[in-house]
């Protein structure tokens, strides 16, 4: 036992490296540092960069690269094969970026790549997407973001304060693009697009389509739309003070229209207003409903309904055969919905709504619920649900064969979803939220919680859930099945997590966070924990663990068979480690650390103990060391 003073910080360093075949490497730089590296054949890097840093990676051949930047910070990453990076991938890759304080990042990917993307603070986003492409972009304060997509491509934007937005779509796309506060939105479509555009505060649309468009835009507040439409087009806007209305009807009116072959309604009705509707053969009914109204519809064949209502209102559609709806309720609605075989219903609740759902045979559904509404969904066969909800709220959403939920929640929501066969689920929780998820199947669940969420997940067979928690969070997750999970927590949250069969967690908690970790069969875990947090991994049979500690940490790590540990502590942390069976551990300590590492078996004299830091204490007893592997402390 020594005690060893550690070097000095290296400032404004420079690092090359090469590796090929099966490489790992662990880089942390600090302060104007320099790194470029080039990395062939199933090779892995983490990177953490921090104030004024560069990176430049070329990977090629099965490569993972993990990069976290902070403080103007760049990074330009070329990868081929099959390559998985959190900034920029092509051929089925995925992208996870995190930015923060003026960031720069260019992207392009090329079929069927995914890229989430989160920016804050003057940051700027440029993405060229093809065929099957999907995004979803988290931008606010001064962002821009110009997109270009072909062929089938998904692109979810959600902007605030003083956004730019350019977006050229053709053949089959769909955007959603959310803007607030002075924001533009600049979108060109061909090719059977839909657009789907919410602006308010001083917002500008130049809309451009041709073949079969439909556009939905709401503005208020100063707005301007410029449209240019060819080929059987549709338009519908609503505007806030000088608006235009085709019919106008009130006093205790009733209403009763049948139509047949290509007909259009446009109704606006006040004041306990009943309307009976019966359409067939490509009919479109848009009404408008307010104080305690009531509408049933019954379509068939190519039909759609616009309805939107106020006020204690009442609406049942039985929609078949290629049927859309878009509902809007609001102040204690109701809502049942029937639909069959291509159907499309858009739902917009405020006000104790209530939404049941049932959809079957390749069925939208886009619903937007406030204040304590309830939804229950079932679908089946190729189904998509866009749910967004606020003060307590509950979802219950069953999903069968290829499947699509996007869940926003906010205010003391529940989510319910079982999934099955191929599912994606995206849910988005704020304050008090529940989430309970099972998941079947390559299944991909993204949640993010804040402010005493709780989060029950159970996943099977190649199932991905990535879970952002703040705020007195809870996450439970059982995976089994080359199952992935990324987990983000802070501020008192646990994290119960129990893993089989080729699995990986990625988790970042900080906060008097708590994290149970049980796994078995070629596991990973990465785990960063800062404030007063504990880990307790039990390992086994080729499993990795990755734990950097900060602020009175304690970690508790058990690793059999073949296993890895790499564990940063800082400020009064402890490690006990126990090790058997050709395992590794690297453990970086400073700021008055204790640990404590035991291996069993044959035993084994080491030659070098370094210590980073003055007053530190190792214990090492009992090193075992077989042919070929190394520990170092």
């Amino acid at each position: 036992m020594r005690d060893v003073e550690s070097p000095g910080t290296v400032v404004s360093s420079e690092v090359d490296v090469e590796l090929s075949e099966d490489s790992e490497v662990d880089v942390e730089l600090s302060e104007d540092s320099e790194v470029d590296v080039e990395l062939s054949d199933d090779s892995e890097v983490d990177v953490e960069l921090s104030e004024d840093s560069e990176v430049d990676v070329e990977l090629s051949g099965d490569s993972e690269v993990d990069v976290e930047l902070s403080e103007d910070s760049e990074v330009d990453v070329e990868l081929s094969e099959d390559s998985e990076v959190e900034d920029v991938l092509s051929e089925d890759s995925e992208v996870d970026v995190e930015l923060s304080e003026d960031s720069e990042v260019d992207v392009e990917l090329s079929e069927d790549s995914e890229v989430d993307v989160e920016l804050s603070e003057d940051s700027e986003v440029d993405v060229e997407l093809s065929e099957d492409s999907e995004v979803e972009d988290v931008l606010s304060e001064d962002s821009e973001v110009d997109v270009e997509l072909s062929e089938d491509s998904e692109v979810d934007v959600e902007l605030s304060e003083d956004s730019d937005v350019d977006v050229e779509l053709s053949e089959d796309s769909d955007v959603d693009v959310e803007l607030s506060e002075d924001s533009e939105v600049d979108v060109e479509l061909s090719g059977d697009s839909e657009v789907d555009v919410e602006l308010s505060e001083d917002s500008e649309v130049d809309v451009e389509l041709s073949e079969d468009s439909d556009v939905d835009v709401e503005l208020s507040e100063d707005s301007e739309v410029d449209d240019v439409l060819s080929e059987d087009s549709e338009v519908d806007v609503e505007l806030s003070g000088d608006s235009e209305v085709d019919v106008e009807v009130s006093g205790d009116p009733e209403v009763d229209v049948e139509l047949s072959e290509d007909s259009e309604v446009d109704v606006e009705l006040s004041e306990d207003s009943e309307v009976d509707v019966e359409l067939s053969e490509d009919s479109d009914v848009d009404v408008e409903l307010s104080e305690d109204s009531e509408v049933e519809d019954v379509l068939s064949e190519d039909s759609e309904v616009d309805v939107e209502l106020s006020g204690d209102s009442e609406v049942d559609v039985e929609l078949s055969e290629d049927s859309e709806v878009d509902v809007e309720l609001s102040e204690d609605s109701e809502v049942d919905d029937v639909l069959s075989e291509d159907s499309e219903v858009d739902v917009e609740l405020s006000g104790d709504s209530e939404v049941d759902v049932e959809l079957s045979e390749d069925s939208e559904v886009d619903v937007e619920l406030s204040e304590d509404s309830e939804v229950d969904v079932e679908l089946s066969e190729d189904s998509e649900v866009d749910v967004e909800l606020s003060e307590d709220s509950e979802v219950d959403v069953e999903l069968s064969e290829d499947s699509e939920v996007d869940v926003e929640l906010s205010e003391d929501s529940d989510v319910d979803v079982e999934l099955s066969e191929d599912s994606d689920v995206d849910v988005e929780l704020s304050e008090d939220s529940e989430v309970d998820v099972e998941l079947s199947e390559a299944s991909e669940v993204d949640v993010e919680l804040s402010e005493d969420s709780e989060v029950d997940v159970e996943l099977s067979e190649d199932s991905e859930v990535d879970v952002e928690l703040s705020e007195d969070s809870e996450v439970d997750v059982e995976l089994s099945g080359d199952s992935e999970v990324d987990v983000e927590l802070s501020e008192d949250s646990e994290v119960d997590v129990e893993l089989s069969e080729d699995s990986e967690v990625d988790v970042e908690l900080s906060g008097d966070s708590e994290v149970d970790v049980e796994l078995s069969e070629d596991s990973e875990v990465d785990v960063e924990l800062s404030e007063d947090s504990e880990v307790e991994d039990v390992l086994s049979e080729d499993s990795e663990v990755d734990v950097e500690l900060s602020g009175d940490s304690e970690v508790d790590v058990e690793v059999s068979g073949d296993s890895e540990v790499d564990v940063e502590l800082s400020g009064d942390s402890e490690v006990e480690d126990v090790l058997s069976d050709d395992s590794e551990v690297d453990v970086e300590l400073s700021e008055d650390p204790e640990g404590v590492v035991v291996l069993s078996e044959e035993s084994v004299e080491s030659e070098e103990v370094v210590v980073p830091s003055d007053d530190t204490v190792m214990q090492v007893s009992e090193l075992v060391v077989e042919e070929g592997d190394s520990v170092e402390v």
